[in-house]
């Protein structure tokens, strides 16, 4: 005759619920730390050091470990935070070593207007940087003359504007302005007594309702919103 533990028997049954209940609950958990983890954060919900953090390990990754640029064989680099016209946080400067520079553009909205769905992870690393240019700037310092004529007073600098006019310690703008009949320009800028100084031409200026207070000499500084335009990851 076979006995029966009912006590045993329930005992073990609890156990392997317990045990059941313990694996789901380790899973669930695991789960969302993944979910946490692997969410991606808006560009809004970084701070200015995280975003330098991010932009340095990916220019050292793509710039000079691995030589995207062949042109030239950029030894090192620095990150400068410049401002828009809120006054926000916006854009970053890099000057590399020995020479060459180029800017980025710290945005995902962008990607709201995108018919891509789902927006992916790698998405979002890719076009919360946006670059001016993959194989750095160049420049020419100018004026207008009295027929309003533009001459160029200098010849091309590889080096930025903040960098060759040695304001690279104040507190660095790129300003947007709209020309009449020929759109929307950034402008390098630097403030002083009130206003911003144009770096391509050494003149004042301010800004009313997205317009500058006189005719500006302006750059090609563009941005793209497309991920192959932006920095990769690394």
């Amino acid at each position: 005759m076979v006995v029966y533990n009912k006590t045993t028997t329930g005992g073990q049954k609890m156990k392997k619920k317990m045990t059941c209940m313990v694996c789901l609950l380790v899973i669930v958990v695991v789960l969302v730390s993944l979910g946490i983890y692997f969410k991606p954060r808006k560009a809004e919900e970084l701070s200015e050091e995280e975003h330098l953090s991010i932009l340095s390990k990916k220019i050292q990754y793509y710039y000079i470990d691995h030589k995207h640029d062949k042109r030239v064989d950029y030894t090192d680099f620095e990150l400068y935070p410049l401002y828009d016209n809120n006054d926000e946080f916006k854009y970053v400067l890099v000057e590399f070593k020995p020479k060459g520079y180029t800017y980025v553009y710290i945005t995902d909205e962008w990607l709201y207007n995108t018919k891509r769905f789902p927006i992916s992870t790698f998405d979002y690393l890719t076009c919360m940087y946006s670059v001016s240019s993959w194989w750095g700037e160049s420049w020419k310092a100018g004026k207008f003359d009295d027929n309003g004529e533009l001459e160029y007073t200098s010849e091309d600098y590889f080096e930025s504007p903040f960098s060759v006019k040695d304001v690279l310690d104040e507190k660095k703008y790129l300003i947007t302005i709209k020309q009449e009949y020929s759109g929307s320009y950034l402008i390098p800028s630097i403030m002083q007594d009130g206003k911003y100084v144009n770096l391509y031409s050494d003149e004042s200026y301010y800004v009313e309702d997205g317009k500058a207070s006189s005719p500006q000499v302006t750059g090609h500084i563009t941005f793209i919103g497309k991920p192959d335009f932006s920095m990769p990851r690394g």
